[in-house]
């Protein structure tokens, strides 16, 4: 469900999830680390956002509220589940963008993106990627590297086509 909402574009990092490499993590109202030998990527789930993806996906539906209730009793029950920690979210408009303030800081102009601090579920991510293939890690290039890419690619591609064949 999460991964068709992300590639679809409605899931957005840092405002439904985020992923934090972390050496140890510390859940809500536990008095100890959970250690790791090395940084591991923890999934963080802003449920309320998840939750609002899912009755959108659900509009009409009477049995909204109990599935999603089933969902988070299944989710909290996984081997993978960690427990809740708060963190810091993006807070988004109907649209789809970021909410954002604009604040004058010495004399200019200084766009702030809204941010919300929920209780998150938390999850060993990497167990979620071997168990379900689940895969929200995403890569930013920029569109000068990615236009770059293309033209060697298509260059490639006409050096291959124009090749003379001397047999």
């Amino acid at each position: 469900m999460l991964q068709g909402f992300q590639t679809s574009g409605k899931c957005i990092e840092k405002a439904h999830y985020r992923i934090r490499y972390m050496k140890s993590f510390r859940p809500l109202s536990v008095k100890e680390d959970i250690e790791f030998k090395e940084a591991r990527p923890i999934l963080y789930l802003n449920t309320a956002a998840v939750a609002s993806l899912f009755n959108s996906r659900n509009a009409g539906s009477t049995s909204n509220r109990s599935n999603w209730s089933t969902i988070m009793s299944y989710l909290k029950s996984h081997a993978s589940y960690l427990g809740l920690k708060q963190d810091r979210f993006t807070i988004l408009l109907p649209s789809g963008l970021p909410d954002y303030t604009i604040d004058i800081v010495n004399g200019e102009q200084v766009k702030k993106v809204k941010v919300n601090r929920p209780k998150a579920l938390c999850f060993d991510y990497l167990q979620l990627k071997e168990t379900f293939g689940l895969d929200l890690e995403t890569e930013v290039v920029a569109e000068v590297q990615d236009m770059q890419e293309e033209v060697i690619t298509e260059m490639q591609h006409t050096f291959k086509q124009n090749e003379f064949d001397f047999t």
